[in-house]
């Protein structure tokens, strides 16, 4: 009963707050444009400047694995132009009743194309398993999005796994769960970025609001292949090697330039004591003397693994607004981990 009650208000919210819509641009107001978590809306004020509002559903202190918007949060979207969903778990109640609703406001795909990495064994995120779009995404190994990534044909070390196929985080997993953080790989960004330029070009009649967006987008795609021609020669001596971190959100980072991440969190869940003590005899024959955790989740395991190693626990966070620095920070405390082992 209580199930039901909660459906119909959220659909509630849904019909009531979109119903009085009538125009994209109520009140001649900026547009506004929604994005799911903090680092697409980074890359979109980049972007668009002072030309429209963006708006997170996700903020940084959210996990949004198991973040769930309120009907009054959801109903909040009916001011907004066009909404960039990237396929994280609590986007398939807000997608499908934007989708089901009355409202204008446009629904765009930043991952729709995009070759996806499938979470590796002990990566997989069990709180996406009623996610439902996976399936459209599997076979996009073929996909041109490495073809140009930033620049990589001409350095070695990412020809030996531009297409991912020999990575270990991708071996036997075909069928496996798709992994969402796909903001943590230049490249990805890059078409993302490609694809956010496209869906709000034709919010603004103004030639001169077009050709502003045209060069941020310019000069951003120039400063991501900047940003990974650095993170690609800062990492190479690390090549083939492995970073510890609470939860595989980092495969994506891991992936582009060589190196495994090996999360604690274990298939979504807190590893049990016996997990916690292979790891902990894992990582003492890795010389591993960092284990890296997010702010959204709990530290104990990582603090027992790092305290059992004589090791320490440091802080990144893959949700972090300034996706481009947050890249290099990444790669930075990654860098100092595996000089300090």
């Amino acid at each position: 009963m209580t199930h039901k009650l909660s459906l119909l208000l959220l659909t509630a919210a849904f019909v009531g707050g979109f119903s009085n819509l009538s125009t994209s641009h109520a009140d001649d107001k900026k547009p506004v444009i929604y994005v799911p978590v903090p680092p697409y809306a980074g890359l979109t004020e980049s972007l668009v400047g002072d030309l429209a509002e963006v708006r997170t559903i996700a903020s940084e202190n959210d996990d949004p694995h198991t973040y769930s918007p309120t009907p009054k949060e959801l109903a909040q979207l009916s001011v907004g132009t066009v909404y960039f969903a990237a396929d994280l778990p609590f986007e398939a109640t807000l997608v499908t009743k934007l989708a089901e609703s009355k409202s204008k406001v446009e629904i765009i795909s930043l991952v729709e194309g995009l070759d996806r990495r499938n979470f590796a064994e002990g990566e997989h995120d069990c709180h996406e398993c009623d996610h439902a779009d996976h399936g459209d995404h599997a076979d996009h190994a073929d996909h041109a999005d490495h073809a140009d990534h930033a620049d990589h044909a001409d350095h070695a070390d990412h020809a030996d796994h531009a297409d991912h196929a020999d990575h270990a985080d991708h071996a036997d997993h075909s069928d496996g769960e798709l992994d969402p953080h796909v903001w943590l790989s230049p490249a990805h960004l890059i078409e993302q970025l490609k694809t956010i330029q496209k869906g709000v070009e034709p919010l603004f009649e103004s030639e001169e609001a077009i050709s502003t967006i045209q060069e941020n987008c310019r000069k951003l795609i120039e400063q991501l292949k900047d940003t990974d021609r650095k993170l690609v020669a800062k990492l190479a001596p690390f090549k083939d090697e492995s970073f510890y971190v609470y939860h595989g959100a980092f495969g994506y980072f891991a992936d582009a330039y060589g190196m495994r991440q090996v999360p604690v969190e274990l298939s979504g869940r807190t590893p049990e004591p016996r997990q916690i003590a292979s790891m902990i005899n894992k990582a003492k024959e890795e010389g591993v003397s960092v284990i890296f955790v997010q702010p959204q989740f709990d530290q104990n395991s990582a603090k027992a693994i790092a305290d059992s190693i004589g090791g320490t626990v440091v802080s990144i966070d893959p949700l972090a607004k300034d996706v481009v620095v947050n890249l290099e920070l990444i790669a930075n405390e990654i860098k100092a981990s595996k000089s300090s082992s």
